[in-house]
């Protein structure tokens, strides 16, 4: 195709020369003749020669200009130190990633600190061996039917669950702490009979900032305006990086409970920081640490919590979390929260609010 391209223009290169010389012949036989006649060469006609001669010559140079482009495309080849892989966060590899100016990949996800008892994968999922590609959430036939005894906001896996009523109120509305972005899902009601005409809510995983250097396992929300945030440097000195993550997920509620799905596993593991603004709008990094995940079912069908208190952020300091953490019927609407869950500043205070546009 690159080759086709180079010999049409090099034709059409060609043929403007051409039309240039005859131009350039008649206009010196037009004045041979007029001044062998005694005739003085009007102004309007040379004008016209003038105009029909710098046009081509700029036809000329604009031609040029593409060859050159065309053929510098056509010598770039991909070198190896430009393809690197990338994995998730159990060291996996995920697949490669070819390297360019507008996103850098760090080859590595930072070690997550997170114990293994409050992880929501499945078992039974397993994590890739190789590559993977992440199938839409509306092709059911690929998910797993699992069910889960607790739920702690960061689901990850590919799975499907079903939720009771009482999980639903429970988890307040299954609420999850992945920073996200939210996509467009059915527009139904939560006091739908049939799940299919249930209120769905999608989202999207906005990534991870992580330490650009090796040694440092830190892992902060993203939040909506990234850019202020990868300009504040690590506690250990070094810049930040922002990772892209694909994963979607979406809840569907409706009378009887709600139906969660998730696509795939995070390329990243839970966040240990957020950065958001102090009092004095400077971003401030913060540890984060997150309570004991809730018990879904306990004994014969009895929970362990009675609220969704327990289901929060908590802060080293001993900072504790201003919002009540209840849903509204806002949330039906069209405007519902841009996010599952968010951490706002309040009176110094971090405090968990489900109606936030960005969960940070």
């Amino acid at each position: 195709m690159l080759n086709t391209q180079l010999l049409l223009n090099w034709a059409l290169g060609a043929a403007l020369v051409y039309l240039q010389r005859a131009t350039l012949s008649s206009l010196a036989n037009w004045v041979h003749s007029a001044l062998q006649a005694h005739v003085t060469p009007t102004t309007c006609v040379l004008a016209v020669y003038g105009a029909a001669i710098l046009y081509i010559l700029a036809l000329l140079r604009v031609l040029f200009i593409r060859l050159a482009r065309m053929k510098a495309n056509g010598r770039k080849k991909i070198k190896g130190s430009q393809v690197r892989l990338y994995y998730d966060e159990k060291g996996n590899p995920k697949g490669r990633v070819i390297e360019d100016i507008e996103l850098s990949l760090v080859p590595r996800a930072p070690p997550t600190r997170d114990p293994p008892v409050n992880s929501m994968v499945p078992s039974a999922l397993g994590s890739p061996k190789g590559p993977t590609r992440t199938a839409p959430l509306n092709d059911a036939g690929t998910f797993e039917l699992v069910s889960l005894h607790v739920w702690d906001g960061f689901p990850n896996g590919r799975f499907r669950s079903d939720f009771t009523a009482e999980h639903v109120k429970l988890t307040n509305e299954l609420v999850c702490y992945w920073a996200s972005d939210k996509l467009r899902g059915h527009k139904g009601t939560r006091k739908a009979k049939d799940s299919r005409k249930g209120l769905e809510r999608r989202y999207v995983c906005a990534g991870v900032i992580t330490c650009t250097s090796p040694t440092c396992a830190i892992s902060i929300a993203p939040s909506d305006d990234i850019s202020p945030q990868l300009q504040v440097l690590c506690e250990c000195g070094a810049a930040l990086h922002h990772l892209r993550c694909p994963i979607e997920w979406s809840t569907t509620i409706y009378q009887a409970g709600a139906i969660f799905s998730n696509s795939g596993i995070h390329l990243h593991g839970r966040y240990t920081h957020t950065l958001l603004p102090d009092r004095r709008k400077a971003l401030k990094l913060r540890e984060l640490v997150v309570k004991p995940p809730i018990q879904l079912q306990v004994g014969a069908g009895q929970s362990e919590s009675s609220s969704g208190e327990e289901f929060q952020f908590e802060l080293s300091n001993g900072e504790r979390d201003s919002g009540d953490g209840h849903a509204t019927e806002d949330m039906e609407s069209d405007g519902d929260a841009h996010m599952n869950a968010a951490l706002a500043d309040s009176n110094d205070e971090m405090a968990l609010d489900p109606d936030a546009d960005k969960a940070v």
